[in-house]
């Protein structure tokens, strides 16, 4: 999707350095959490922030590449006044720099960019090439959540768990009907319930 430029915004997202980590590593920050959970993609922050507010001992990290997109995350984020909630703006390509082995207990990719082409298999973020990244940052006994209204993308995210040997826990291709436990609901999880889409769902384990 191609974002409407606001450079107003790169000058507004530097009053949100305490939330938003523009350069370099965040493990420093982040060496004194237990429990960390990590969002890739994380939109305008409603469902990072969701679950912020459920489980306040939990630290939550956020990653997006769009400043028009995470200066509404952090914006929430204040204005929500969680201190258990940091933002990395950058490319999730990139997360080996942020954060150290096994330090992740929880990752969440929701409704990420299908890549639909042959060419672009590597940019999906379910992709045998991402997975072994979170690999590394994921603790043992960790758990990856997925969801996504791309039924081919599912598809292809099943069979590349099941390469890599990752148990796959909990699988749906119609999260809402499954029983499945669902605490936290994205901006696109709630527009395509209301139009009657259903929404596919997979827990993965990441045990060594």
């Amino acid at each position: 999707m191609r974002l409407r430029k606001r450079p107003e915004l790169y000058e507004a997202i530097k009053n949100y350095q305490d939330i938003v980590f523009l350069h370099g590593r965040v493990e420093d920050a982040l060496v004194d959490k237990k429990e960390i959970s990590l969002e890739i993609g994380t939109g305008r922050g409603a469902f990072l922030t969701k679950l912020a507010l459920l489980d306040r001992k939990t630290f939550y990290v956020g990653i997006e590449l769009q400043t028009e997109v995470i200066y509404f995350a952090a914006r929430r984020v204040r204005e929500a006044a969680l201190d258990n909630v940091r933002l990395i703006q950058g490319n999730a390509y990139n997360i080996e720099e942020w954060f150290t082995f096994g330090q992740i207990s929880t990752l969440y990719i929701n409704f990420c960019d299908p890549w639909p082409k042959t060419r672009h298999i590597k940019r999906r973020l379910v992709a045998k090439n991402f997975l072994e990244k979170y690999q590394k940052i994921i603790k043992l006994g960790g758990q990856l959540h997925f969801k996504t209204d791309n039924k081919d993308l599912f598809a292809f995210a099943l069979e590349e768990f099941q390469v890599l040997g990752l148990p796959i826990l909990h699988e749906s291709y119609d999260l809402h009907k499954s029983g499945i436990n669902n605490p936290a609901w994205t901006e696109y999880e709630e527009k395509f319930y209301n139009l009657g889409f259903p929404v596919c769902y997979a827990q993965v384990s990441f045990g060594r």
